[in-house]
């Protein structure tokens, strides 16, 4: 199975990750992306405006679960 990871903060997810991600599937013979969200962006300070983990996890879920080919992971 051809899989590709797409990992980022998706602070917020929006249509060019998706875009990109579909991209990858239809250049590659991709059979599956997988999303995975990062805890924290590894460069950058804390902000007031972060939005937490869980729910970024959570945007990811509802921004692909109309892709059956799109899946979010918690690694």
């Amino acid at each position: 199975m051809k899989i590709g990871i797409m990992g980022g903060t998706f602070n917020p997810i929006h249509t060019g990750h998706l875009v990109c991600a579909e991209e990858a599937l239809n250049q590659y013979g991709l059979e599956q992306v997988i999303f995975m969200p990062t805890g924290r962006h590894p460069w950058s300070k804390p902000a007031a405006a972060e939005v937490g983990a869980g729910f970024r996890f959570q945007m990811t879920e509802i921004a692909t679960r109309d892709n059956p080919r799109f899946v979010v992971s918690r690694y």
